[in-house]
């Protein structure tokens, strides 16, 4: 009886491990378009490869187009996630091999999205490299609107034209700016530092119809500097006009 019973519970365990099993499966591929932004020209310096399936199998590598002006066209991905972003390396033998340098994690499976990829740090050996993801499907980032994606760890707060903003952290809700268009407004943010309140960005920005704008704010060029850099890209939405002045 006893051996009867331990060979059951033997039968449950590999059973209920191989359902777990089958459902992180599941979860671990999506399938998902995806455009790409390198965040300084460093970045895109880099040769850049993904797979379909995220095997790292040079035959099957895609490069991706890196213009740290403007966001790439989109890219079809099927496959685990995160999802690897590859470089062609030698290995001892002196074959070229794939070898993963970001590790890019898409938050759910379908959809539209874009990544953001940091440079590489001062040594390349330490892997993966930073990268951001967000939802960029036009529900989620209409036209006539303009959206913060924070990379900093810090909340910042502040004035966009004449309404008050809160900066969290990530992906920000979009802000409706179609009652700014062709006027040029005052963007001022802060930090909180306890009692201290530090100015981290002076800017302003003009906006036009037509267009959805992403705001990228990344940490200060200077260690011990509060002034963040903030990266700017607009995108024309509307059907291509030479007399549009924001065009």
């Amino acid at each position: 009886m006893v051996r009867h019973c331990g060979s059951t519970i033997t039968i449950l365990l590999i059973l209920v491990q191989t359902v777990f099993a089958l459902g992180t499966d599941d979860q671990e591929k999506v399938r998902v378009h995806f455009a790409v932004l390198p965040l300084s020209s460093q970045t895109a310096q880099q040769t850049l490869y993904y797979t379909q399936e995220g095997k790292p199998e040079v035959s099957d590598a895609i490069e991706l187009s890196l213009n740290p002006r403007e966001r790439s066209d989109y890219y079809f991905y099927n496959g685990i996630n995160p999802m690897p972003v590859f470089i062609k390396e030698k290995n001892e033998e002196g074959v070229t091999e794939l070898s993963p340098v970001y590790q890019v994690n898409f938050a759910n499976s379908g959809g539209r999205w874009l990544i953001m990829l940091e440079a590489p740090p001062q040594d390349p050996t330490l892997r993966p490299y930073g990268s951001h993801c967000m939802p960029y499907d036009e529900s989620r980032f209409p036209e006539g609107s303009l959206l913060f994606f924070n990379t900093t760890g810090a909340n910042f707060y502040g004035i966009l034209g004449e309404n008050q903003v809160t900066i969290q952290p990530g992906a920000n809700q979009p802000i409706d700016i179609s009652e700014y268009y062709e006027d040029e407004i005052a963007v001022g943010l802060v930090v909180k530092d306890g009692d201290q309140i530090h100015k981290v960005l002076v800017s302003k920005m003009s906006f036009y119809p037509d267009r959805r704008t992403l705001m990228i704010l990344r940490p200060p060029k200077r260690s011990g500097s509060y002034r963040i850099q903030a990266q700017r890209i607009t995108e024309y939405m509307g059907k291509f006009d030479s007399n549009d002045s924001g065009a």
